[in-house]
């Protein structure tokens, strides 16, 4: 007789953004891949959480809730889920889950830390723990929980050795630069996405007198305007801008056909890496950097507080020449962190028999 198991995934889903759409993506994908329930009879439904406020959903059918990948861990809104399902004695993952914030150092993760103690509670009653970076990993221990923390990577990291295989292109043009654009609505390093605006203005002329062509594209819909209004200032037709948003496979794409990457968003990095393209990533909140050191690109990370064109170009610069290290550095990432998700699967999976 087979047996039915509900999982409820919770994340940002549904909202034109490319990254929590592909993480929700990638946990059906490992999850029916590498779990071995089936084996025992056990057939899996994992459904994903309401995204309206308004509308209250019944935790009560589910026997396992995941808080999914994302910036979510630290948040009260899916917390306060996570414990009303603890109180119906519904077992609690966190996979891959991450922590943002305005953090670069040591000083402020501690102060970061000592803001999350509220939650200290739900992290050492949850039945699976597991952060996406070593950043995230850090804060938790400092608020001092005695649950032992996985640190498993961003799951999107792998998502091209996953959905692909070997079979992705590996060709690339070797004079389009992508330069992923959006808004966080000024809550950035600096306060100000007018400046740094401005400064990619100078970068993408002066990669044009290079002789690179230059692509502006969004991986959030509400990025479009933003990725527009940068193309307008530039006025110069060989800086192309994508309007819309494409899915994972579709963004995919567009960065495996390009040189390198100079990106806001988290997942653009990620993605980024994923396809073995060399990125420069405009740091805007704590989680960029949390990412670059998992790959160990730090040294290509930039605060958009201290971010000018010329550090840019010179960054650019950096990756002409190398290039080959710095793909060598993400393959040396997927190979540590593979084998943690998908251990991180199978102990998941686990809590269903």
């Amino acid at each position: 007789m087979m047996k039915i198991k509900n999982i409820l995934y919770l994340g940002w889903l549904g909202q034109g953004n490319v990254g929590d759409d592909v993480l929700f993506e990638l946990f059906k994908t490992l999850f029916y891949k590498y779990s071995t329930l089936h084996q025992k009879n056990i057939a899996v439904n994992i459904d994903t959480f309401h995204q309206d406020r308004r509308y209250q959903m019944s935790l009560n059918s589910y026997d396992l809730i995941v808080l999914g990948g994302g910036s979510l861990i630290h948040l009260a809104y899916w917390i306060n889920i996570c414990k009303e399902a603890m109180h119906l004695n519904i077992p609690v993952v966190s996979w891959g889950s991450g922590i943002d914030g305005y953090y670069k150092n040591d000083h402020e993760i501690t102060e970061k830390a000592e803001s999350m103690k509220q939650f200290k509670s739900f992290y050492e009653n949850i039945d699976y723990l597991s952060v996406r970076g070593p950043l995230s990993k850090k804060i938790v221990e400092k608020i001092g929980v005695k649950n032992e923390i996985h640190e498993v990577g961003d799951p999107v990291l792998l998502y091209v050795d996953e959905t692909y295989g070997d079979k992705m292109d590996n060709t690339n043009n070797n004079k389009l630069i992508l330069i992923n654009w959006g808004t966080s609505y000024n809550s950035i390093f600096g306060n100000n996405e007018e400046n740094v605006e401005n400064e990619l203005v100078k970068v993408i002329h002066e990669l044009l007198a290079k002789g690179y062509k230059v692509k502006v594209y969004p991986i959030w819909t509400e990025d479009i305007l933003a990725v527009q209004k940068l193309t307008a200032k530039v006025a110069d037709k060989r800086c192309e801008a994508q309007t819309v948003v494409y899915d994972a496979k579709g963004t995919q794409k567009v960065i495996q056909d390009s040189f390198l990457t100079i990106n806001m968003k988290l997942h653009a990095n990620i993605l980024s890496a994923s396809a073995n393209k060399p990125f420069i990533s405009l740091a805007y909140r704590g989680k960029c950097f949390d990412f670059s050191h998992t790959v160990q690109c730090l040294d290509y990370t930039i605060a958009t507080d201290q971010l000018t064109a010329s550090k840019i170009i010179q960054l650019v610069t950096d990756i002409n020449k190398n290039y080959d290290v710095i793909v060598n550095n993400f393959i040396r990432a997927k190979q540590r962190y593979h084998p943690r998700l998908l251990h991180s699967i199978k102990s998941i999976a686990n809590l269903l028999h």
